[in-house]
């Protein structure tokens, strides 16, 4: 269902903030100890690096702080020398009575260092400690990215080379190179960027395109900051970003299909066009962007590329069936790719880096990690996720972290396995981590539990990691989180996590708060960890935008949106769908409770601070913010709870519905108060991969509306039907208009009726006793997909059984519906198959114990469906969407 506000968005004034330099104010204390120094006025001698015109930003940075804090003058001497004995960005800081010697071999050195002078600054309040330390940077790459860049998706449909806006304005690069990013990505796609010899259609308008991105290397470099390109290539012809700009491809440029189990046919390297093509596009790039930083390439996952790149069967499982490359592994495959596009830049310039990011290697096992490690160039730079298929314990179980976290530090087995591998084969190895926020929450910029950074930084380094890419399309706010990035990324080792936290604090707040910001900081922390490990609950769960949530009393069986678009209205109610097998509603309930008070824990520390009495102040303001959203969040799922008790008829209904009318009053409260909130900090409820606001005053004000009408008529005919003694919610009766229904048996199949699939040849029956069964016939070879909702919105996970009976559960379960490890075989050892086929039909019985399921009462819902799509309902409304694409709500009928 469209969001009215999906194209009726706000301003993004914020954007104009970005567009101004931000300079740090000293809190001047008096000096402590005879080793402390004030600094009244420092003069900046350029020394031996004074021709060099590329440091004029920093010098411009350091002329702008000593303005700001009134520091012009001669009092104190700070002076620049080389020292060719240093490395690259190493430096050396040697403060003495009367004046500082800063040595480093190059300009990078310098910029490093000028930095962390004015950070001694503000950390000492105006004083600095007499002695001298070397710094080394250990983490060579820093990669960040704008955090309003455009990246082709509705409503706005560009991309940032596409148009003539400049994402970078001088002053955010300011705040980047401060923070200590040296390298910037920059969304695009391969046919977008250069002409082709062998595909013609590509390349349009490329040479605009190429333009832009040369000026923006020539900037960025002033900073001391690379550009790298990031895309997907070489993407299949079927792929729809491709046929939806140059129809079907894959028919004129055949030659280059490859394998397909399922899906788009696969871009096979391995054939002299594709190779050619590839290699070509890449030369031509580097060729027209000669200083650009490197290219990224997602080579496994996400989108479907070369043949090692392709759609699993339902059932999780890959085969190549290409003509060309069949005898092939599938990271040989990968890896192949890779060689071919680093073999292509270095026909134009080695020096530029290629980084193969393997998104997709969740699920695999050791053995095959490190297969693509081995067979990976050494030129290559491979980049892991960090967190991705990792185990994380909460409430006593084991849960699945899939994809990007901020809350979990990992880093995972998969990302050691990878970086294990690469330091014995001398390789380069980056971490794919979410700096600022991730998907559990990205509708703030920033969430402030630098001590999760320093847990990730620090274990990333013991591992060998050389770079980090700080940000997915979210999370890249140039903030305190990304500025822990930059100053873990140097080798000096803070003796414990607090005295990282305090001298951070010391940077952003009052030095004479860093005690009390850092203990804020570690209840924030405390409770972030506890934020429920499960990717369902981060793309579909209320954290996000609760606060302009439409509660349903009565329900409408409408599925969540998605978290990281607009276009969907926030009215679902199957609450079920962001948990799955992660957590129940009951675990993610506690879990939320917990966030939520150690939030509030955090939040007191805060307010004894010098800072929470400001007109504005952004740590303050974001800190507020996540407290409204994460109480929120868990009303709302406190909210469902007590809908599902008021329709099963567990505990006293005017109790229940008094409950849930408390929390739509408080709802009421929090989207009050973050009205406020959003009035005086236009960055809230933006969200960078969406593109725009999940939630902003007017649709605040629209959701407090909808609450009022809600109390003011739905609880209100409840209410009455409670006093007449009639069924409060009779939904939960199914009394769902045009759905299908099918009674089932009550003493075993032989007494069940028969429905028909929409082939009107398939059938099946469906008897409920102590054990459900399942009988299902049909005249062909079909694979059977099922998925039970026992509980009313809660969906299970589907299940496949093939015509001899093996059971699996569709990729989705293990992919994003955390059904992993042993607790796959648990499920389905409870399910006993009995298979009836014959060489040209198939006949199944499936049987499983009423107490082995969430079975609560008749009628429940029940989806029955083929591998070739002959269902017994169709949901024609419903948007497919991640982690949920094979149970759409009405994909589901009533089982009586």
């Amino acid at each position: 269902m469209l969001d009215k506000f999906f194209t009726n968005q706000p301003e993004c004034t914020f954007i104009n903030t970005l567009k101004e330099y931000e300079t740090p104010i000293i809190n001047r204390v008096e000096p402590i100890g005879e080793n402390s120094i004030s600094v009244c006025s420092v003069c900046l001698n350029k020394g031996d690096f004074k021709e060099d015109s590329a440091l004029k930003t920093v010098y411009d940075y350091f002329e702008r702080f000593s303005k700001y804090n009134a520091l012009c003058g001669n009092d104190y001497t700070l002076t620049l020398k080389k020292d060719e004995s240093l490395k690259f960005e190493q430096y050396e800081i040697d403060v003495q009575e009367k004046n500082c010697i800063i040595k480093a071999s190059e300009r990078e050195g310098v910029r490093r260092a000028l930095v962390r002078f004015t950070d001694l600054l503000l950390l000492g309040g105006g004083n600095l400690k007499k002695g001298k330390t070397k710094y080394s940077i250990e983490i060579e790459c820093r990669l960040a990215r704008c955090f309003f860049a455009p990246i082709n998706r509705p409503p706005r449909n560009v991309a940032e080379l596409d148009d003539d806006v400049d994402y970078y304005p001088d002053a955010y690069l300011d705040r980047l190179m401060r923070d200590g990013a040296n390298a910037v990505w920059v969304y695009s796609d391969l046919d977008h960027l250069v002409r082709s010899t062998y595909i013609e259609e590509f390349g349009k308008d490329s040479e605009k395109r190429i333009k832009k991105l040369n000026a923006l290397i020539e900037k960025c470099a002033r900073y001391g900051i690379k550009v790298y390109v990031f895309f997907i290539a070489p993407m299949s012809l079927d792929e729809q970003a491709l046929t939806s700009r140059y129809g079907a491809l894959s028919k004129k440029y055949s030659q280059v299909n490859g394998n397909s189990v399922r899906g788009p046919k696969g871009f096979c390297t391995y054939t002299e066009f594709g190779r050619a093509y590839l290699e070509d596009a890449i030369v031509n790039l580097v060729k027209s962007a000669p200083n650009l930083g490197g290219i990224i390439s997602i080579t496994l996952g996400e989108r479907v590329t070369s043949c090692g790149n392709t759609w699993s069967d339902l059932s999780g499982v890959w085969n190549n069936n290409c003509p060309h490359c069949k005898d092939k592994s599938r990271m040989e495959i990968v890896a192949h790719t890779a060689e071919i596009i680093k073999g292509a830049i270095n026909k134009v310039n080695p020096e530029i880096d290629f980084i193969s990011w393997t998104y997709g290697h969740r699920g695999n096992p050791k053995e095959v990690i490190e297969e693509y490690v081995d067979k990976c160039p050494k030129d290559v730079v491979m980049l892991q996720n960090f967190e991705d298929d990792g185990r994380v314990y909460q409430l006593g179980k084991k849960r699945f972290a899939l994809d990007y976290y901020l809350s979990y530090a990992g880093p995972s087995d998969m990302f050691k396995y990878t970086a294990d591998r690469a330091v014995k084969e001398h390789k380069r190895v980056y971490a794919k981590m979410q700096a600022c926020c991730s998907h559990e929450l990205a509708t703030v910029p920033y969430i402030p539990v630098p001590g999760l950074i320093y847990d990730k930084v620090v274990r990333a380094k013991k591992l060998g990691v050389s770079g980090i890419m700080e940000s997915w399309l979210f999370g890249n706010y140039p903030c305190l989180m990304s500025k822990a990035v930059g100053m873990l990324s140097a080798d000096t080792l803070y003796e414990t996590k607090r005295e990282f936290l305090e001298e951070l604090a010391g940077i952003y707040f009052n030095t004479n708060d860093s005690v009390k910001v850092a203990k804020a900081w570690e209840c924030f922390e405390k409770g972030y960890t506890q934020y429920p490990v499960n990717v369902m609950f981060n793309y579909y769960g209320p954290m996000h935008d609760g606060v302009v949530w439409e509660l349903t009393l009565n329900p409408k069986n409408l599925s969540l949106p998605r978290t990281w678009k607009l276009e969907d209205r926030p009215c679902g109610d199957r609450i079920g769908e962001c948990l799955f097998n992660g957590h129940t509603l009951e675990e993610a309930i506690i879990l939320s409770e917990e966030v939520s008070k150690c939030w509030s824990e955090g939040l007191k520390y805060l307010s004894e601070t010098s800072a929470w009495n400001d007109e504005f102040n952004e740590q303050i303001s974001i800190a507020k913010a996540l407290g409204v959203l994460f109480n929120s969040g868990c009303n709302i799922l406190k909210f469902y709870k007590l809908r599902d008790s008021l329709g099963y008829g567990d505990g006293d209904a005017r109790k229940t519905l008094s409950l849930m009318k408390e929390i739509v009053y408080k709802e009421i409260e929090n989207s009050t108060e973050m009205i406020k909130l959003c009035k005086l900090d236009n960055r809230l409820g933006y969200h960078s991969e969406a593109e725009g606001y999940k939630f902003f005053p007017e649709k605040l004000e629209c959701r407090i509306e909808c609450l009022k009408k809600l109390l003011q008529e739905d609880f209100i005919n409840i209410e009455n039907r409670i006093e007449k003694g009639e069924i409060p919610l009779e939904y939960y009766l199914g009394k769902q208009s045009n759905a299908k229904r099918l009674t089932a048996g009550r003493n075993g199949l032989e007494s069940a009726n028969w429905a028909t699939l929409n082939d009107n040849e398939s059938k099946f029956r469906v008897a409920v006793g102590e054990d459900i069964e399942i009988e299902i016939i049909s005249p062909k070879k079909e694979h059977f997909c099922i998925s039970n909702e026992f509980r009313l919105m809660f969906p299970e996970s589907m299940i496949v059984v093939s015509p001899d009976g093996k059971l699996s559960f569709q990729i989705e379960a293990s992919s994003h519906q955390s059904m992993l490890d042993e607790k796959i075989n648990e499920e389905l050892s409870k399910w006993k198959v009995e298979s009836l086929s014959g060489k040209e039909d198939t006949h199944l019985i499936l049987r499983i114990n009423k107490a082995d399921t969430n079975f609560i009462r008749l009628p429940y819902k029940f989806l029955i469906k083929t591998y070739s799509d002959v269902s017994w309902c169709v949901d024609n409304e419903s948007t497919r969407t991640l982690g949920k694409w094979y149970i759409a709500p009405d994909d589901y009928g009533w089982i009586d």
